[in-house]
């Protein structure tokens, strides 16, 4: 029987191989980690950059509520209340100017889905004088009025649009659905334009 007992105080290592081994690996490891701790401050950064833009826009919008409420009450004063009806009446009648049958008509060409016809569109000023209109439309088929309403939610030009009536129309030969779509309308901006 063979015993094979080591009587030194420090037994032998082989440090070069181990550090051979795993130095590589040691040195990637770290260049990862740097690499992802730079990664990590920088979008610290550039969120806090963005943070402090959006405070400075939240303080322009109080600032101009604030100036819009000052405006409102001297416009609301009774020595100033033809002024104000006055305003009213032509900023709601620029916001009617500024519906462009033929930009909706081109919007309504891309979208709308073939056995749909347009009857008629009403534009009218919401509560919130945003432009919107009512679309009238016929269809053979249910489906197709509601793949139009489908399209307008997609399209950037047309906002929340909703069914409000449906009804059948017996008066022709064909069977046909009279639908209406009352959505608002968001006009593309003009390149030039402020």
């Amino acid at each position: 029987m063979r015993l094979n007992i080591n009587l030194a105080s420090r037994p032998y290592e082989d440090a070069r191989r181990f550090y051979m081994q795993w130095l590589p690996l040691v040195i990637v490891l770290a260049v990862i980690a740097v690499t992802l701790c730079t990664y990590a401050y920088h979008r610290y950064d550039d969120s806090r950059q963005i943070e402090n833009l959006l405070a400075e826009k939240r303080q322009q919008v109080l600032q101009l509520d604030k100036e819009r409420s000052e405006a409102e009450s001297i416009l609301n004063r009774p020595e100033n209340s033809g002024t104000r009806d006055q305003a009213l009446f032509l900023n709601a009648l620029f916001a009617r100017k500024a519906f462009s049958w033929t930009n909706v008509l081109a919007d309504l060409e891309k979208i709308m889905p073939p056995r749909v016809q347009v009857v008629s569109i009403k534009p009218e000023l919401n509560a919130e004088g945003q432009l919107q209109f009512t679309l009238s439309i016929t269809s053979e088929k249910r489906d197709d009025a509601i793949e139009l309403v489908r399209r307008m939610e997609t399209s950037p030009r047309f906002r929340e649009p909703q069914m409000v009536s449906e009804q059948a129309k017996t008066d022709t030969k064909e069977n046909k659905l009279k639908v209406e779509i009352v959505s608002e309308y968001s006009p593309a901006v003009r390149k030039g334009s402020s």
